[in-house]
């Protein structure tokens, strides 16, 4: 699994930009509910999502927030990231 903050993303800067690569189903799953409940516990609003499945089978998911703040609050309480 990669993280990254890589430019690209329509609208987004890359502090507001969090791209998890590479991450099977069952991972995906674990990382989403562990991110809403990051922005549940602060009151945040909900990032925009992007969801795509390379011919591999793992997922990459870009999350775009409303600011860097919360993406890197969130960041900060991902489980078990590779930097």
């Amino acid at each position: 699994m990669y993280l990254s903050h890589a430019a690209g993303a329509r609208g987004a800067s890359p502090s507001t930009l969090l791209e998890l690569t590479e991450i099977s189903e069952p991972e995906a799953e674990r990382l989403l509910a562990a991110i809403w409940c990051v922005l549940e516990a602060h009151a945040l609003g909900s990032p925009m999502m992007h969801v795509r499945s390379p011919a591999h089978g793992l997922l990459d998911l870009r999350l775009i927030f409303r600011n860097a703040e919360d993406c890197a609050l969130v960041e900060a309480n991902l489980p078990m990231i590779e930097h």
